[in-house]
């Protein structure tokens, strides 16, 4: 190391600054692995059979409304799920809220806390290209 005319202390005090930013920004890092391991979780969740999605339907002997339990991938063939993706492309002007395209485009769960009663604001639109970035780096920039 180069000794620059600084005694050691002086040296030390003058990295302080650089230390403090590489201390912040691993922390930040180390938030964003946990967020994308917490979405990768929920995602595997999903993926299970065992997780399963609660809907509400009306017995057609009794009239009665039910509950009954599908998987998330069932879920997304619903038409509940239908109307729904149909309407926050129409929210979203049928375009991806992230770089704007409108080519191959998802309705992306904010969360999968409320699969099957989601609100509006749970979900978002966006290509395919933003969607595999959102599920890479866990973060919508």
């Amino acid at each position: 190391m180069k000794d620059h005319g600084l005694s050691q202390g002086e040296h030390a005090v003058k990295m302080k600054p650089y230390l403090e930013k590489c201390a912040r920004r691993e922390i930040k890092r180390k938030a964003r692995r946990e967020r994308i391991e917490e979405v990768q979780r929920q995602r595997t969740d999903l993926r299970q059979s065992s997780y399963k999605i609660a809907l509400k339907r009306i017995n057609p002997t009794d009239g009665h409304v039910e509950l009954y339990y599908i998987s998330y991938k069932e879920y997304l063939l619903t038409d509940v799920w239908d109307k729904l993706r149909k309407k926050i492309l129409q929210r979203d002007g049928h375009r991806c809220v992230i770089c704007n395209s409108n080519h191959h485009l998802h309705v992306h769960h904010r969360t999968y806390e409320n699969c099957g009663a989601e609100d509006d604001n749970d979900l978002v639109t966006l290509c395919s290209s933003c969607h595999k970035t959102f599920h890479r780096i866990g973060i919508l920039k």
